[in-house]
């Protein structure tokens, strides 16, 4: 049984590796775009963006996620679509509704998750169906070559091959003595304080306009608790794309008119 299965697995982990080299050839040409034109409009994205390749690696990403067997309002889990439709027919729908402008998101389910080391305080995490993830990916695996090449050298947070131990590195790298003293150890620090700030309440506090985004990839504008759907006036942390949407505000607007624009001309 094991050897009759070799084939059909070599097969998916081939079409695996191609779809990841088209994926990281496209990144590369948006990553040198973006740096040569920081302010340009990028009106060719929506075709990477709902490229088969590209939906099959958010796919992949989606799938292998420890959060595979959450389902949204929906029900459906990454099992339950596997059995009942297939990955193949998932993707080439989904592929579908998106280039017809059909696409709609689904409000999120909300689960209050209590804050580290603030006892009685609570985050609300918005849970998206699994198609919305896989369409969240996909617009950020686009998304990030294009802010990456603008980003500072310093901005460590939700960046891939970035985290905070990377940051504390660079403090203490920073704070060293550049000098010797005569006893041949560094004495002078070039700095005298380290400032920890944090935004309060960040996606509270910001307006959903005020991201810029107009397109509904992104938009989640009611969240499902329990049996009902309420409205929200404070941000939802939820989804591949929630936690960069701090980063990414600034120049969302430019890919929110190309998918627009795109959409339109289709």
């Amino acid at each position: 049984m094991d050897i009759l299965s070799k084939p059909e697995e070599q097969s998916v982990d081939s079409d695996y590796q191609a779809d990841k080299v088209w994926l990281l050839s496209v990144q590369r040409k948006l990553y040198q775009w973006s740096l040569g034109n920081p302010e340009g409009q990028y009106r060719d994205l929506w075709n990477w963006a709902t490229d088969p390749h590209n939906l099959r690696i958010a796919w992949r990403t989606v799938a292998t996620n420890k959060g595979k067997r959450t389902s949204g309002i929906d029900g459906k889990t990454v099992g339950s679509i596997q059995r009942e439709l297939g990955e193949v027919k998932f993707l080439e729908g989904l592929r579908r509704e998106l280039r017809s402008g059909r696409y709609t998101p689904s409000p999120s389910k909300r689960r209050l998750i209590p804050k580290s080391g603030k006892p009685g305080e609570f985050r609300p995490l918005g849970i998206p169906t699994v198609k919305d993830r896989v369409v969240q990916c996909a617009i950020k695996q686009i998304m990030e070559p294009l802010f990456e090449a603008r980003f500072w050298h310093v901005s460590y947070g939700f960046r891939p091959g970035r985290s905070c131990h990377g940051a504390l590195e660079h403090i203490r790298m920073t704070m060293r003595s550049m000098a010797k003293a005569k006893d041949g150890k560094r004495h002078a620090m070039p700095y005298r304080w380290v400032i920890e700030g944090d935004i309060k309440g960040c996606f509270d506090n910001r307006s959903p306009s005020s991201d810029g985004s107009g397109a509904k990839a992104c938009r989640r504008p009611e969240a499902q608790s329990d049996d009902h759907a309420v409205s929200e006036g404070r941000g939802i942390v939820g989804g591949p794309i929630s936690s960069h949407r701090g980063r990414y505000s600034s120049r969302w607007y430019h890919f929110s008119a190309a998918c627009q624009y795109r959409a339109q001309r289709d």
